[in-house]
C-alpha cells in the first residue's frame, strides 16, 4: 500500500452507478487522463479481471497525484466498475449477483458510487443502494464509500439563474453535489450517516481536472486493507438471510465485530481528513489573499463538522460494544434484535418494489 515515499502496493476500486452516471468514462478518465499521458502507466491486465458481460476492469496501474503539499505520489491500482446499477428496466439487482460474486474473489479496498447532480431519485435506484448496503453486510461506511457527482451545473448555466458571485456559484455546486451525496448515504449506509458526510467530490466541466486530482486523491485514502471477503453475500443470499432471519449467535457476534472494524476505520479516516484539511489551510494562509477568505471559513466549517463525526463514531462503537456485551448477557435478547432488523428490512424492500412495479404499470398504460 502507499506509504509516505509514494511506494504502493496494488489497490482495488470498484465504480458502481447508472449507466447514464458517467460511469465508465470515470474509469477511462482514471486508467487515461486526457492530454497527460505521463499520469498513468498501465502494466498488463490481470486476465482474472478482464470484463464480462456487466463488469469491466483496468489494470493494474501506476496512478501519479499530487498531494495538497504539491508534491507527486503514486499509487497501483485495478479499476473495477459497473455500469447500469440500477437501470430503468430493474436490471440493476439482478446482476448484482453477478458484481458480488467478482467482488468475493477480488474484494476491492473501497467504492465510488457515480451519479449525475440531474439524476431522479427513483425507487429503482433506492431499492439497489439498499441492496447494495446488504450485499456488503454493513462494511461500507464513510471511510470505504465515496460519491462522484457527475455533470454539476457549468458556471454558465448559473449565470443563467442569476447566480454571479463566485462563492455563491461554488457553494451552489457544492450543495447539489452534497444532495446527490446524502441520498446515497441514506440508503447505502444509513440516515445516522448523513450528518457531517465529507467523502463526496462533484465534478464540474470547466474543472474537470480538478475534480480528478481530487478523486486520486481521495482513492489513495481508502483503508490499506481491502473488504473482508467472507462477510460479503450475493443478492440470492442476501434475500435468503432477509425472508428466513436464520441468525445464530456465532454469525451476529461475526457481523457485529466487523462493524467495530469499520467505525475505527471510520474514525482513522476522519482524523486523517482533519489532519489534512488544517494542514492545507496552514499552507493556504501563508499565501492568503481576499478571494480565499471564504474558501477557508467553508475549509473551518467542514473540519468542526469533522470533529462532531468523531464524537459520532466514538458513541456508535460505544453502542455496538455494548450489543456485543448483550450478546455475552443475554443472546435470545440480541438474536431477536437482528431478527427485527430483517423484517424492517424485508418491509421496505417489498414497499420499494411496490412502488417500482406500479412505475412500470404506469409506463406500461402509456404505450
Amino acid at each position: 500500500m502507499a506509504d509516505l515515499d509514494g511506494k504502493s502496493e496494488d489497490r482495488v476500486v470498484l465504480f458502481l452507478g447508472p449507466s447514464s452516471a458517467g460511469t465508465s468514462l470515470v474509469i477511462d478518465e482514471l486508467a487515461s487522463p486526457p492530454g497527460d499521458e505521463d499520469d498513468v502507466t498501465t502494466s498488463d491486465i490481470d486476465e482474472s479481471l478482464e470484463a464480462s458481460s456487466h463488469i469491466v476492469s483496468r489494470g493494474p496501474l501506476e496512478m501519479r497525484y499530487t498531494k495538497f503539499d504539491g508534491s507527486k505520489s503514486s499509487t497501483r491500482m485495478v479499476f473495477t466498475g459497473s455500469p447500469g446499477l440500477p437501470d430503468a428496466s430493474g436490471l440493476g439487482v439482478s446482476f448484482l449477483d453477478e458484481i458480488m460474486e467478482h467482488v468475493k474473489q477480488h474484494p476491492p479496498h473501497g467504492i465510488v458510487f457515480v451519479l449525475r447532480a440531474d439524476c431522479q431519485y427513483t425507487p429503482d435506484l433506492k431499492y439497489a443502494l439498499m441492496a447494495m448496503k446488504e450485499c456488503f453486510n454493513n462494511m461500507l461506511s464513510e471511510s470505504r464509500l465515496l460519491v462522484y457527482v457527475t455533470n454539476l451545473p457549468s458556471l454558465s448555466t448559473l449565470l443563467e439563474e442569476g447566480i454571479e458571485e463566485d462563492e455563491e456559484q461554488v457553494k451552489r455546486q457544492e450543495e447539489l453535489a452534497r444532495d446527490v451525496a446524502n441520498h446515497v448515504v441514506h440508503y447505502a449506509l444509513g440516515p445516522d450517516h448523513l450528518e457531517g458526510f465529507q467523502n463526496f467530490i462533484g465534478q464540474v466541466e470547466e474543472n474537470e481536472s480538478d475534480s480528478l486530482e481530487r478523486l486520486k486523491r481521495s482513492l489513495n485514502d481508502f483503508p490499506l486493507q481491502p473488504l473482508n471477503s467472507s462477510q460479503l453475500r450475493t443478492w440470492q443470499e442476501v434475500k435468503k438471510y432477509l425472508d428466513t432471519a436464520e441468525v445464530d449467535r456465532k454469525m451476529i457476534e461475526g457481523n457485529w465485530r466487523v462493524i467495530l472494524d469499520r467505525i475505527e476505520e471510520d474514525l482513522a479516516f476522519t482524523r486523517k481528513y482533519v489532519s489534512d484539511s488544517e494542514g492545507f489551510m496552514g499552507l493556504a494562509k501563508k499565501v492568503a489573499c481576499v478571494s480565499m477568505t471564504d474558501a477557508l471559513l467553508e475549509i473551518r466549517a467542514k473540519i468542526e463538522r469533522a470533529h462532531s463525526m468523531l464524537e459520532f463514531y466514538r458513541k456508535r462503537w460505544k453502542e455496538k460494544d455494548d450489543d456485543l456485551q448483550l450478546l455475552s448477557r443475554d443472546p435470545t435478547g440480541a438474536l431477536a434484535k437482528e431478527r427485527q432488523r430483517c423484517q424492517a428490512v424485508r418491509e421496505q424492500l417489498k414497499n420499494l418494489e411496490a412502488q417500482i412495479h406500479a412505475s412500470a404499470e404506469q409506463k406500461r398504460s402509456k404505450l
